[in-house]
């Protein structure tokens, strides 16, 4: 039987994808596997707030499976919306955030009740099981960004835009409470960055 030299093109091509494929992802888990691992910047302290639910909500809450942390208040007319949208795209669009749980955490408790961020959660699109919206004493929520997440926040009287200055870095945290990564959550590039290093900590959770 003879084949044209279509068929014998097509035949090759089946054959060198066939074998080239799985070449490929097999150098690449190999190259993965070889990285070394993203460092630790820190490690968070146990704590206990409040959901936008009203249910006490923390660190047992999320022990065991990585999760990425963002600081929000909900009367912010500056960056916070552009942060909440962000962290709405980021959870849409990255494959891996689909495993993990997003936490905003409000830098502005003493308005910021419950209510106030279930509120905020529905005007902004950000009603997902996945993502909890947080408050609690503002003492404990402070000490925690400062001294945990090793972020600044104060409160700027006369600044009726943002009367409350916040880091705009979105922070990957692994199962065991470890900091492994800053991002500025403007950056569409550090977002993907974030995305990329998400599934390098959710692989170590699967491996270990």
């Amino acid at each position: 039987m003879k084949f044209s030299v279509s068929q014998r093109v097509l035949a090759l091509t089946f054959f060198l994808v066939s074998v080239l494929v799985p070449v490929a992802a097999a150098v690449w888990r190999i190259a993965e596997w070889m990285r070394p691992p993203l460092p630790v910047l820190g490690r968070l302290p146990e704590f206990s707030l409040v959901s936008e639910e009203g249910q006490s909500f923390g660190t047992s809450d999320l022990r065991g499976r990585p999760w990425v942390a963002n600081f929000i208040f909900t009367r912010c007319r500056g960056v916070c919306p552009a942060l909440t949208e962000h962290m709405r795209a980021f959870a849409a669009r990255c494959d891996e955030a689909k495993q993990v749980r997003l936490v905003s955490f409000s830098v502005d408790p003493r308005h910021d009740t419950p209510e106030a961020l279930r509120q905020y959660a529905r005007e902004r699109g950000a009603i997902d099981p996945r993502w909890t919206f947080v408050t609690g004493q503002r003492d404990d929520l402070y000490a925690l960004i400062t001294q945990g997440f090793r972020l600044a926040v104060h409160e700027e009287a006369g600044r009726a835009e943002e009367p409350i200055v916040h880091s705009e870095r979105f922070v990957l945290v692994d199962r065991q409470l470890n900091i492994r990564g800053y991002y500025h959550g403007l950056d569409r590039d550090e977002l993907r960055r974030l995305c990329t290093d998400l599934g390098r900590v959710v692989r170590e959770s699967t491996q270990g």
